[in-house]
């Protein structure tokens, strides 16, 4: 894709920031609480955002009128929420981005190939804009797929295990061998 060392890290440090914030968990004590602070300044240091206005976001709504700021303490479970929001919203932009570095690379006239192909269980797959959410299913099948080649290679395999050919008991590459 042509990525230099440096944007690399760069999207290594989101994605860790990401999975910590995951890691944050809440409490409550007069609104949401967090329970871990180190988990929280984690996330905000890969995120490159300071850990209050990070502890902000994810236990305050935070309304403008009229000029004026007002800041409502969220619950546990509007804190999970935001927690959840922010950390996707923050993965749905670097993948729309890696996205669209990928399709100017393929636009390029300098490479040599104009498209990528995405096979899955279902077929061919072909969409004028990636999301996030299609991404998501894509992966979803593809582990169903690979949990049912798995389930079904080893019923397969088991019942085959211990054949007799030819008067002598084959298991294995013994077996792989003499039918080859």
């Amino acid at each position: 894709m042509g990525l230099s060392n440096q944007v690399v890290d760069e999207i290594l440090t989101i994605l860790a920031g990401i999975l910590h914030l995951g890691n944050v968990r809440f409490h409550m004590d007069g609104g949401a609480q967090i329970s871990d602070r180190d988990a929280v300044e984690k996330a905000a240091q890969f995120l490159s955002v300071s850990t209050e206005s990070l502890i902000e976001s994810l236990t305050h709504n935070k309304r403008e009128m009229r000029g004026e700021v007002f800041l409502s303490p969220l619950n546990e479970d509007q804190a999970m929420a935001s927690r959840d929001s922010i950390t996707m919203a923050v993965y749905s932009h670097l993948f729309d981005w890696i996205i669209q570095r990928i399709n100017s690379r393929v636009k390029s006239p300098k490479t040599p190939f104009s498209s990528i192909g995405v096979l899955d269980i279902f077929g061919f797959e072909n969409f004028t804009i990636n999301r996030f959410e299609q991404f998501n299913i894509n992966f979803a099948n593809e582990k169903l797929q690979q949990y049912f080649n798995k389930h079904i290679f080893s019923l397969s395999s088991s019942s085959i295990i211990r054949k007799e050919y030819r008067g002598v008991i084959l298991t294995g590459q013994t077996m792989l061998d003499a039918l080859i």
